[in-house]
């Protein structure tokens, strides 16, 4: 996968005395140098805004399968972004089944959830990366949309 684009130097704005603040925070970046902005150091790929119905399969303490239904929110070749009815915690493992194909796909909980009106906005990544999962062709990493539209 080609390493994010670097940001411009005139984006990160200096601290008193000139010092780029990526800088001043890890002593390893040298001052003038390009930065990565957060986002890019977490985007890992193309998201599409997708509804799709899926069966998240958690085992609990007591070693049973509890089946929650949920949807997704966005997906990318390495997860999604789901909505679900259930708060999971971070770091959660299940099974992802997609309830179009009965695929089953290993996965694990990113980071907290985040509350939202339609459920519990919960970020999955697959323990294997499965572009195909989804059943959608993503854009090539170097698309860009066109500047006329």
């Amino acid at each position: 996968m080609p390493t994010p684009p670097l940001a411009s130097p005139s984006s990160a704005k200096p601290l008193a005395g000139g010092v780029n603040p990526s800088a001043a925070a890890n002593p390893t970046v040298q001052p003038g140098l390009p930065v990565r902005t957060i986002a890019e150091e977490r985007r890992r790929g193309q998201r599409v805004l997708l509804r799709i119905r899926a069966n998240a399969h958690i085992t609990t303490k007591a070693k049973e399968t509890e089946v929650v239904a949920v949807t997704t929110l966005s997906v990318n070749p390495a997860g999604a972004m789901l909505i679900s009815p259930r708060n999971l915690a971070a770091q959660t493992r299940f099974v992802l089944e997609h309830s179009g194909t009965k695929e089953k796909i290993e996965c694990r909980v990113v980071s907290m959830p985040k509350h939202s009106p339609e459920g519990f906005q919960v970020p999955v990544s697959f323990d294997v990366p499965s572009p195909r999962f989804w059943r959608i062709d993503f854009p090539p990493e170097d698309w860009k949309p066109h500047d006329d539209m």
